[in-house]
């Protein structure tokens, strides 16, 4: 954004739908900016705030912290909403979002690594 060249780029028009993004990982930020059609209003939820394991648990030299914040200030700018501490299924009834929203987007990571089971694994 300092230098011009990342800018939002909100909606021309919306057309009052409503989609629901439900993690806030890799795959729940680019949903909810890029998947969704262009004039539909997202809401990005996540059961954890301030974007814990993205900004915690990736290595600067893999996810500089600069970079993950001026993506959020552009979503932002963009018209994407942020939950944060709304654990779907339990202090967030699904019922709630089916009511409310028109479609749902179901974006969750996983907090455990799998190990494989293989020769030369490490």
């Amino acid at each position: 954004m300092d230098e011009g060249w990342i800018h939002p780029e909100p909606p021309e028009q919306n057309t009052g739908k409503r989609v629901a993004v439900v993690g806030s990982g890799p795959a729940g930020l680019a949903a909810a900016q890029q998947c969704g059609a262009p004039d539909t209003r997202h809401r990005l939820r996540e059961e954890r705030p301030h974007w814990r394991l993205l900004r915690y648990g990736i290595p600067n030299f893999k996810l500089e912290k600069h970079v993950l914040d001026r993506r959020l200030q552009q979503m932002r700018a963009e018209g994407v909403t942020f939950v944060a501490n709304a654990h779907v299924g339990v202090n967030l009834p699904v019922d709630k979002l089916t009511e409310r929203y028109d479609a749902i987007l179901l974006c969750g990571g996983s907090e455990q690594p799998r190990d494989l089971k293989i020769p030369a694994a490490n």
